[in-house]
């Protein structure tokens, strides 16, 4: 959809509401919300300055083009070539050691169920189709997992249906903290705890969480920022 083709065309109330709360409860960026709802950046851009107070103070002066003189010749750099397999990132490294913690912290948690919400976690708002869309690659046709979820306390209803919406769903307060946790000690913004209140330390009966441990201690020793 090109940009601005839908500024004149009244949007359902549904869209309305879940333009607001990707902008607002998830940070979410109107090239974002765009992919997701489909309406034009401009239409969330104008809609969100109507409705959010705080906008309109993000909204920037356009600075001036400067002007580029041509007749300089810029000597371009050569690219410093790469001979290993050296990257950036690294926020995977030490993934299997977060999830070890979250299913020891989590004992009502399987891996599986913390893949699904780890998958929920960016979507916002859901559906009963979009839950288990997903739900058959790990637990295929179990038709009471979402209601599972919702007892043990992740998951809540943030819609309920009626004649002309859809029933929506989205993350408690209690599974938006575990996914924000392990995306956390994933990226290396905060350090794993190493003392007993830690499920991983505070189990001595077997052996190999010790390893574990020396594994937390070494991914504790990562700088947040490699630029820094």
């Amino acid at each position: 959809m090109k940009q601005g083709q839908d500024r004149f065309i009244p949007l359902p109330k549904e869209t309305k509401d879940l333009i607001i709360m990707y902008r607002k409860e998830h940070k979410l960026s109107y090239r974002a919300i765009e992919r997701r709802l489909g309406v034009s950046r401009e239409t969330a851009r104008l809609h969100c300055l109507e409705n959010i107070p705080e906008e309109k103070l993000k909204v920037k002066k356009v600075k001036k083009k400067k002007v580029v003189n041509n007749n300089v010749r810029v000597k371009k750099k050569r690219p410093i070539p790469q001979y290993n397999g050296v990257r950036d990132y690294d926020f995977l490294q030490y993934i299997r050691i977060v999830f070890k913690w979250a299913v020891k912290n989590y004992p009502d948690l399987t891996k599986n169920k913390i893949e699904m919400l780890l998958y929920l976690y960016p979507k916002g708002a859901f559906t009963y189709r979009e839950f288990y869309t997903y739900y058959k690659t790990i637990g295929m046709y179990q038709h009471k997992a979402l209601n599972e979820f919702v007892e043990a306390g992740y998951i809540r209803v943030w819609r309920e249906r009626d004649m002309y919406t859809t029933k929506l769903y989205t993350l408690t307060e209690k599974g938006k903290e575990l996914c924000d946790m392990m995306h956390k000690y994933c990226t290396g913004d905060i350090k794993m705890d190493i003392t007993d209140k830690n499920a991983v330390v505070a189990d001595k009966s077997v052996r190999i969480n010790s390893y574990y441990v020396d594994m937390i201690r070494v991914m504790n020793k990562r700088s947040k920022n490699k630029e820094e």
